[in-house]
């Protein structure tokens, strides 16, 4: 089955307000035991806890994900700002040292995006099949996920312009929340996640 840009919109609108927003409020503003609990609920609910084992931090002595809130606490946005790329490759060589030099590369982008939002693309297994871009390659990425977000942004503009009229109609949250756990292709015929990515990076207004 096939959906429109209109469709992911929303379906990441419902994942911002029933999720990714506690993340990012929690990683900005709370307190170091919330900042555990919320990375805890996001490891889990993105399915990355098996990339950062807990040999690496709670079996020897730290809180769990004690090592992740060490290095995410450290970064800001303007970090990020002239070199892109390169600022994330920092942060995943803190990330892998700290769990035992493992390949951190999608989980530093979900954490940096959860923590700062924008300049961050989520690097997406699925979104780089869809992209065609070589694993790992994150340079490569990030200049194919922007063609394709300029080659849409003005429907993407428009649609995510009217987002804020629906984040709080219950109505739609409700059937937003229906199939969430299937994937779906768009008409562009790109994985669900990688519009997920494009939609989710103007949300800062909701």
């Amino acid at each position: 089955m096939k959906h429109s840009l209109e469709y992911f919109s929303l379906y990441y609108l419902n994942m911002w307000l029933t999720h990714d927003r506690l993340y990012h409020e929690s990683l900005n503003n709370g307190t170091h035991e919330e900042k555990l609990v919320f990375i805890k609920q996001a490891a889990t609910y993105y399915k990355v806890a098996r990339n950062l084992p807990k040999e690496y931090d709670e079996d020897i002595g730290y809180a769990r994900y004690e090592p992740v809130i060490k290095i995410i606490d450290e970064v800001i946005a303007s970090d990020f700002s002239v070199d892109t790329v390169e600022s994330i490759k920092k942060v995943q060589d803190e990330l892998s040292r700290a769990y035992g030099g493992r390949c951190v590369l999608s989980i530093t982008t979900k954490l940096l995006w959860l923590k700062i939002r924008d300049p961050i693309i989520i690097y997406d297994s699925q979104a780089r099949k869809a992209l065609k871009t070589d694993d790992g390659d994150l340079s490569g990425f990030y200049t194919a996920w922007r063609n394709e977000y300029c080659a849409h942004s003005k429907a993407i503009a428009t649609i995510c312009a009217k987002l804020s009229s629906v984040s709080n109609t219950l109505a739609i949250k409700k059937l937003l929340i229906q199939n969430t756990s299937k994937t779906y292709q768009c008409s562009l015929g790109f994985k669900r996640e990688y519009l997920i990515c494009i939609c989710g990076t103007s949300d800062s207004n909701i």
